[in-house]
């Protein structure tokens, strides 16, 4: 706002005030007596605003003033009378006169005559003195005495002799002291050096002074405190949950950069582009950060590819106000109206930020990609002795004899895959693009609202489940207080809000049935991250009834999107010491919250996931759901953790996935999306990087299995290593730039 102060002011001030009066004797200035009346009383029509832009006729720059406009000229410099735009502003006509009649505001006489002497006096035309090369005014010959000899004293000391004003007398030496302190580290002086100071009446002691605290570490702190507010440094990501970052590298590269009085020129190269320099450094490296400190989105509802916009428009409009002292934002949507900015010039440069190697959707563990790690002595030796072994080890299991391996695996990898036993199987849902029951039982699942989608999930494909999806699976016999029965599935889950994960219940007021719930959101010490506590429910009302839950939340090392294999068995007995939970193939311990279970739970309803009855609607992927009649010995859950999923991929219809992959293009690295497309190409991928790894932990020989156990191991003690590696986001250009 501050930039448009003059306008504003002038637009405030009553009919016939004008620059005219302090302008008597004295030569028009364009800037300062004529741009506010044009602007004031002309360029609603004539100005900026091609909406409302009369007559193709333009006030506000150069070419329209002066121009040939066919016969005639707005302004003939030196000749008023000669000049339309005097002519039209005096007309005797009322009608004829600009602006014309009815217009909200017209120019007063005395603005008129203003008009009319700086034509007469040559029509001296310049822009905003912010786009005009500065010149180095005179200095004044001012006498400021002993109080200073620098060239600022001197206009100061010249416009207070103007005003009849006097310098201040100087102030005492502790207030001096206390001032440069202050100004130049932020921190008042100790008391040892104000006593020193004082103490000292030499001549050059405040010289002394000035150089002494110029040195002080805090000083570059102090100076850095404004440069990380136009950057916008922040510990945070911003958006949603506010997730961390990790940026100090880059802000002591700042403090480190005033300390070093490292100059203006590379200290705006290396913030911009320190990654293309040839032969880049580490630290120009870091300085990159500079543009890398705007918001960061990783809500689950969030579209990529917008947020990557706006994280390049950020860059423009941060670049533009802190280098270039102007705001380029307006021209994100049309020509800018008040400064030479186009719309087309906005995206011109929005293009040198459009091609950093980053995706739309990001942050969640921390730092977002691009990211520069800064391991020490001590890391970067054992990264680099834990490379050379993992290069060693996978030497030895060279890709292309797996793949053939591999291959003449699969034709019979059926025969020999350990398989669960479909004893007291009721209902088996593959889910393979549908709700079918395969168990034979034909107890299929129907879509009761929403239109469900079908993408890669952990054994062969799962259903997508998102707040406006409900599918119902009829119900069995299987849960009941004096029957055994066991649930397992895969989940996939999305979203920290509390939500109801599967249940067969009647309604609400009886609660009579069977319930999973997806509660309580715990944070993971050491991250931002938090996972839900799943909970167990068998209840004949809402006072009776079984509820355990895991003593640990549900937790893999899977990254932002988590999938986990459950299983809940009960024996019939009708005590929570009969309930057991798996997660991931292994029972674990459990806690006790109710056991006063004293009627039946059977339930007619069938098992329901999204019904949003029992609790907020579940959204996330769910796979390869199962119903048995009888508990499903430990062994048996991890065969279905194990080797279902696999035994799942190998029967169900596929592509041509060697074909598929053979002609694949690589994965592209501008790929702006957090979540990757569920195509051919990507399924195929999982697909092969499932079936590698369940062969050469199972099928494989003794040796091969040996030596990829090692592999996994290696690799993730070198993940455990780098986690600890501090690293820093910085600026990386695509290897080619994006259209």
């Amino acid at each position: 706002m501050l930039r448009y102060a003059p306008v504003l002011v002038l637009l405030a001030l009553p009919a016939g005030i004008c620059p005219a009066a302090a302008i008597d004797g004295e030569t028009v200035d364009f800037q300062k007596h004529v741009r506010p009346i044009l602007s004031d009383t002309c360029f609603a029509c004539h100005g900026p605003d091609s909406n409302t832009r009369q007559a193709e006729l333009r006030l506000d720059t150069r070419d329209g003033m002066f121009g040939d406009r066919g016969g005639y000229r707005v302004i003939v410099p030196g000749n008023a009378k000669e000049s339309r735009l005097y002519q039209r502003l005096s007309h005797e006509v009322n009608a004829a006169r600009m602006p014309p009649p009815g217009a909200e505001r017209r120019p007063s006489p005395g603005q008129i005559e203003v008009v009319r002497r700086w034509i007469d006096q040559g029509a001296d035309w310049s822009s905003h003195w912010a786009y005009e090369p500065p010149v180095r005014p005179d200095v004044p010959r001012s006498q400021v005495g002993s109080r200073g000899s620098n060239e600022i004293d001197a206009f100061v000391a010249d416009r207070l002799r103007e005003e009849g004003l006097n310098l201040a007398p100087q102030a005492d030496k502790n207030t001096l002291l206390r001032r440069l302190s202050l100004d130049l580290t932020g921190l008042p002086p100790d008391p040892e050096d104000t006593e020193r100071f004082l103490a000292d009446s030499s001549p050059g002691a405040y010289e002394r002074e000035v150089d002494r605290l110029l040195g002080s570490p805090h000083y570059g702190e102090q100076m850095a405190t404004h440069w990380l507010d136009l950057a916008r440094y922040a510990d945070t990501h911003g958006f949603h949950i506010d997730g961390r970052r990790d940026m100090w590298h880059w802000r002591d590269w700042v403090i480190h950069a005033f300390n070093e009085n490292k100059p203006f020129d590379d200290f705006t190269v290396e913030q911009l582009a320190g990654d293309l320099l040839d032969g880049s450094t580490t630290q120009q490296q870091i300085a990159t950060g500079f543009n890398r400190n705007h918001m960061i989105n990783h809500e689950g509802g969030a579209i990529p590819a917008e947020y990557h916009t706006e994280y390049v428009v950020d860059r423009v409009e941060t670049v533009s106000t802190v280098w270039m002292a102007m705001t380029m934002g307006c021209a994100r949507c049309h020509d800018h109206k008040y400064d030479p900015v186009t719309q087309r010039e906005f995206y011109e440069f929005y293009a040198f930020f459009n091609s950093v190697d980053e995706l739309g959707l990001d942050g969640v563990n921390g730092n977002a990609v691009p990211m520069l790690r800064l391991p020490d002595a001590r890391q970067q030796d054992d990264l680099a002795s834990l490379d050379s072994a993992v290069q060693s080890v996978e030497a030895d299991l060279p890709d292309s004899r797996i793949r053939r391996e591999i291959a003449d695996w699969e034709r019979t990898a059926h025969q020999s895959i350990p398989r669960a036993s479909r004893t007291g199987l009721e209902a088996h849902y593959e889910m393979e693009g549908g709700f079918s029951d395969s168990s034979g039982n034909y107890r299929h699942g129907r879509v009761m609202r929403g239109e469900p989608l079908f993408r890669t999930a952990n054994a062969g494909q799962g259903a997508s489940f998102d707040v406006d999806t409900h599918v119902a699976f009829p119900g069995t016999r299987a849960i009941d207080i004096s029957r055994p029965f066991t649930v397992a599935f895969w989940i996939r889950h999305a979203g920290l809000v509390e939500k109801s994960l599967l249940h067969k219940m009647d309604g609400p007021d009886t609660q009579r049935g069977l319930a999973l719930t997806l509660s309580r959101p715990v944070p993971i010490p050491d991250t931002l991250r938090r996972e839900y506590e799943l909970t167990v429910r068998l209840s004949s009302s809402p006072r009776s009834g079984i509820e355990v839950k895991p003593r640990q939340p549900l937790r893999n090392q899977r990254g932002i999107d988590p999938a986990y294999h459950v299983a809940v068995s009960y024996d019939g007995s009708g005590l929570a010491s009969g309930v057991r939970v798996y997660l991931n193939g292994r029972a674990v311990a459990t806690e006790v919250l109710k056991d006063n279970l004293s009627d039946s739970p059977e339930s007619g309803a069938p098992i329901e996931v999204g019904a949003g009855r029992f609790g907020g609607r579940y959204t996330g992927t769910l796979d390869d759901l199962r119903v048995y009649s009888r508990v499903v010995a430990p062994a048996e859950i991890a065969l279905i953790h194990t080797h279902e999923p696999v035994a799942a991929l190998l029967s169900a219809p596929f592509v041509d996935c060697a074909k598929v992959l053979a002609n694949a293009p690589k994965a592209p690295e501008d790929d702006i999306y957090a979540a990757k497309p569920d195509t051919d190409v990507s399924r195929c991928r999982s697909r092969a990087s499932q079936l590698r790894d369940y062969y050469l932990t199972h099928s494989a020989g003794q040796g091969d299995r040996m030596l990829y156990a090692r592999l996994k191991e290696l690799r993730a003690e070198r993940s455990r290593l780098q986690s600890e590696v501090d690293n820093v986001m910085v600026m990386r250009e695509l290897r080619s730039p994006r259209e």
